[in-house]
């Protein structure tokens, strides 16, 4: 099991989650015994040429994103891809957000729980 969570500190598994799903610099991807597998960078402009960070994901076989925000449409295209998102906005470091994965105290994120701000 593959599991991405966006970052804003290269910190290993201490690293601290980015606010908003899309706009972190890079995905840490672990897998269910906290081993770091790979970390991918990602494009927070979303320029037309790149791919979208469920794409990117999608690309590098992750099934499971665990975050504290993201958009309508980033859920969307997660749901399309058959990517599961963890919402979970108190814990602050990838250790932290993985223990509550692991503890099943984190519920599936539903579309009205995605962010309302504009990001452009």
């Amino acid at each position: 099991m593959r599991i991405a969570i966006p970052i804003e500190t290269d910190e290993g598994i201490q690293s601290k989650i980015a606010n908003h799903f899309g706009r972190c610099i890079y995905f840490l991807v672990v897998d269910e015994n906290k081993n770091i597998l790979d970390k991918l960078p990602n494009d927070p402009v979303h320029q037309r040429e790149t791919k979208l960070p469920p794409e990117i994901l999608n690309d590098n076989q992750v099934g499971i994103i665990l975050c504290q925000s993201l958009g309508y449409k980033a859920l969307q295209k997660c749901n399309e891809l058959n990517i599961s998102v963890f919402l979970d906005t108190s814990s602050e470091t990838v250790f932290e957000i993985l223990q509550k994965f692991e503890n099943k105290k984190l519920s599936e994120a539903k579309i009205d729980q995605t962010c309302k701000e504009d990001h452009k």
